[in-house]
Parts: C-alpha cells; structure tokens; sequence
C-alpha cells in the first residue's frame, strides 16, 4: 500500500523536477532554497533506491551526476547543473552570480547518492 505512494510520490518529483529530454534535476532558483532541497530530494530518492531499486531514479542521480561533474569548476558547484559555474566571487553584487553553500551541498549529496546507488547495483 505504502510502496504505491512512494512509488507516485517519487514518479511525481521525477516528472515535476527533471529535465524530461536530459534526466537531469532541475529547479534552478538562486533566490530560494531550491539549491539546497534538490540534494535532499536526491538523498531520499537514493534511500528510496536502496528499498525498491527504481531504475528511474538511477538514471536522474547518475544523468545529473555526470552533467554536473563535466560543468564544475573547480569542484565548486552553481545552482544550475547543466551550465559551468563561471562566477565563484562571494563579493559579487550579484546573488546568481555566487558561490552558495547549499548549491556546493547539494553536489555533494548528488555525487555521494550516485556513488551510493553504484554501491548498491555492485552487491
């Protein structure tokens, strides 16, 4: 019973939050919160993966994780994943243009859930 809803409740977050022609995550916003919550939306995806193996979640994490490691630059991440991050100057006046702590965490929880979910496939 459970499982259907999370299954709904995962299919819906991949429709609403991924690039349909890439498979990557997006919700690119550097006025809200959006860089911090794609990688705990990514974390429990991955802790859904480890339950129920759902191949469409390991073609978002791996997708993203591979378009964000060929745009990071100097393994400093922005909040849009498919762009390289060109600004990394924090007194920029610009907000878009900094380096944000919870866009840099959220490349970190996409990289440790696709090493995760390469663990998990290996077993």
């Amino acid at each position: 019973m459970y499982r259907d809803d999370a299954v709904n409740s995962s299919n819906g977050g991949i429709r609403y939050f991924t690039n349909s022609s890439t498979s990557v995550v997006t919700g690119e916003d550097s006025q809200n919160d959006y860089g911090l919550f794609k990688g705990i939306l990514i974390r429990y995806w991955t802790e859904f993966y480890a339950v129920y193996k759902d191949t469409k979640i390991r073609s978002v994490v791996y997708n993203s994780a591979d378009k964000l490691g060929d745009t990071a630059v100097n393994g400093q991440y922005g909040p849009v994943w498919t762009v390289p991050f060109t600004a990394v100057d924090n007194s920029a006046n610009d907000h878009a243009a900094r380096l944000h702590l919870s866009s840099q965490l959220s490349g970190a929880i996409l990289f440790e859930s696709a090493a995760r979910i390469e663990f998990l496939d290996s077993k």
